[in-house]
């Protein structure tokens, strides 16, 4: 009877298993530099890191957040992570920002909205997912914070302690930067400016369909307060005042 336990092979002769080889070149540079083990520890790990990233995605995307649980979970997802939240909200109809459980209401059916004084195109699909331009900006005060480095390389970076605005007011706690940001040294380039010229006749025959659109969608504010005018200077205050008339 053939013994399967019996080895055909002297020592030297047992062949080795293939060694498997890892391409290097599309790891982070930190990482390229990892031995085999390291690398077999950095992946269990990541998968980790992206499991808990996803439970806190689902976490924020339901209402009733604190601002101390917004700030806890903030070190543990990217800023990818953090448009899917807004995303998802918005499908749901809940404003984008996770500290605001406002209704998403008159959301406008265009993808843009033209300013006239400064003759250009604002895309406003991002805009659309808050219920106020203060969330908008809140929530792009967060993202701006946020690191962009894989989740599972973290352990070798310092975190900084995230910040949180709320309308003018500063949320500020002990953080490794020097200098707190200030509302008003926010980058408000989010939007995206889609710059055309036109001929007179066009450029008219534009803003004539534009002026219908909006008085067709904007519901009769005779009877309500109207929307504060931003008071931030130059294009944020001539596109708030655009947005204002949109109410949204």
């Amino acid at each position: 009877m053939w013994n399967e336990d019996l080895n055909v092979f002297t020592k030297d002769q047992t062949p080795k298993q293939p060694a498997t080889k890892v391409n290097r070149a599309k790891l982070p540079k930190r990482a390229r530099n990892f031995s085999k083990e390291q690398l077999q520890k950095a992946l269990r790990k990541k998968k980790e890191c992206n499991d808990k990233a996803q439970r806190v995605v689902e976490t924020l995307i339901e209402p009733g957040r604190t601002e101390d649980e917004l700030l806890t979970l903030l070190k543990d997802i990217n800023q990818c992570h953090m448009e899917d939240i807004v995303q998802e909200r918005a499908i749901v109809k809940i404003c984008g920002y996770p500290l605001c459980d406002n209704e998403l209401k008159n959301i406008p059916k265009q993808q843009y909205v033209i300013s006239v004084t400064q003759n250009k195109v604002f895309d406003i699909t991002e805009r659309k997912n808050f219920c106020s331009g203060e969330c908008y900006k809140a929530s792009n005060y967060i993202k701006q914070q946020m690191l962009t480095s894989p989740l599972w390389l973290r352990d070798q970076e310092d975190i900084p302690k995230f910040r949180l605005i709320t309308g003018r007011q500063l949320v500020y706690r002990e953080t490794d930067v020097k200098k707190p940001l200030q509302p008003d040294e926010l980058l408000f380039g989010e939007l995206k400016i889609v710059e055309r010229r036109y001929a007179p006749e066009q450029q008219e025959a534009i803003l004539r369909e534009a002026s219908e659109e909006m008085e067709q969608e904007t519901p009769d504010t005779s009877e309500q307060p109207g929307t504060a005018v931003q008071d931030v200077v130059g294009m944020e205050e001539e596109l708030g005042s655009v947005l204002s008339k949109l109410q949204i």
